[in-house]
């Protein structure tokens, strides 16, 4: 998970806020703030929930920071392993910083001690800023990365005179102020977020999830008969005419489908990195396969199984057989879903009874 936050000075985050943060990420927190030309970072990795509110009541309220709470993905659960991370020094000239909210692709293989963020760092962002640092603040720098990590990594980048920029900022989302990295690492309950969150996985029926089978309806139209760069992702354009652009109703229509694409992409995220803690190995399935599933199954159905996986009720072999049913027959579809909400079932049942 992991919740990556660029916060003003004025922002107020309530207890029960802190609080739900903590609850879905308590492997380490730390923030980044610029004063007087130095960069001052602080990391801690809290024992109990009060450990966590006390910490950013004390280092992150009120500043004009960017702050980051950890859900282990890669590399050991210790301060070293807590964002920020330093990307330059001050004997490199230049004291630079970075938080990252996601899972790159290019891994931690080489000392799985260590963060994807601290290889990443090493690999391509310090060979890249060593010799003109100021290359971080261009919309070149931005818009290399970001096509480098993808939509579903965000950075924020800070330097000793407090210029902050963020990678994969239009993915985010504003909250009391602040610009957070995703709606799925913070309980938004209550908030004008509420509709992207999951409800219980087991609170659907078959019916419910059935009904929102059958390819990419409702708003959005058939998929594939669209033209438009941010579905890439999802599949080769077709050759079909574009989205006519002249009308009120057909730029919202585009507007709404941009936003469900974005909440494709966190979906995905959330899901690769909740199978790689439990274990899972999914490097035969792509993004791609997880995007597709989002629009093809419904978000109430993929948000489901996000918890579903969380809570234990999916195997290696079921999580990926269910990641596969848009590229199968509907009769099998159902088959499938009848199977593993029934194995789903039982096992919350056996849970209930413990």
């Amino acid at each position: 998970m992991c919740l990556l936050v660029s916060q003003p000075a004025n922002s107020k985050f309530d207890d029960d806020f802190i609080k739900g943060v903590y609850n879905l990420n308590s492997d380490g927190i730390g923030v980044m703030y610029a004063e007087n030309g130095t960069i001052n970072i602080l990391k801690f990795v809290p024992k109990t929930e009060k450990d966590f509110v006390n910490f950013f009541r004390t280092n992150i309220e009120g500043r004009d920071c960017a702050w980051h709470a950890r859900m282990r993905t890669h590399g050991d659960i210790d301060l070293e392993n807590c964002h920020p991370y330093q990307v330059l020094s001050q004997e490199d000239g230049y004291p630079l910083y970075l938080a990252h909210n996601g899972v790159l692709s290019t891994g931690n293989a080489k000392d799985t001690t260590k963060s994807d963020t601290w290889h990443y760092i090493r690999d391509y962002l310090r060979p890249m800023l060593l010799k003109n640092p100021e290359f971080f603040m261009t919309e070149a720098f931005k818009s290399i990365v970001g096509s480098h990590i993808g939509s579903g990594n965000k950075f924020i980048l800070m330097d000793a005179y407090g210029n902050q920029v963020t990678i994969n900022r239009h993915v985010g989302v504003f909250h009391e102020g602040a610009w957070l990295s995703n709606t799925y690492a913070w309980d938004t309950t209550g908030t004008k977020h509420e509709t992207r969150r999951y409800s219980s996985y087991s609170n659907y029926s078959k019916s419910t999830a059935l009904s929102s089978y059958g390819g990419y309806s409702g708003v959005y139209g058939n998929y594939d008969a669209y033209e438009d760069e941010d579905f890439d992702a999802l599949n080769e354009p077709k050759g079909q005419k574009a989205w006519p652009k002249e009308s009120p109703l057909d730029r919202l229509a585009e507007a709404q489908a941009d936003e469900e694409y974005n909440d494709a992409v966190d979906f995905a995220c959330e899901l690769f990195e909740v199978a790689h803690v439990a274990g899972f190995n999914l490097d035969t399935v792509s993004w791609d396969f997880a995007e597709d599933y989002f629009f093809y199954a419904g978000s109430q159905l993929a948000w489901g199984l996000v918890e579903a996986v969380q809570l234990g009720g999916y195997t290696e072999a079921e999580l990926l057989a269910e990641l596969l049913l848009p590229q199968t027959d509907t009769d099998d579809a159902e088959e499938v879903l009848d199977n593993l909400m029934s194995s789903l079932d039982a096992q919350q049942q056996e849970q209930h009874a413990a």
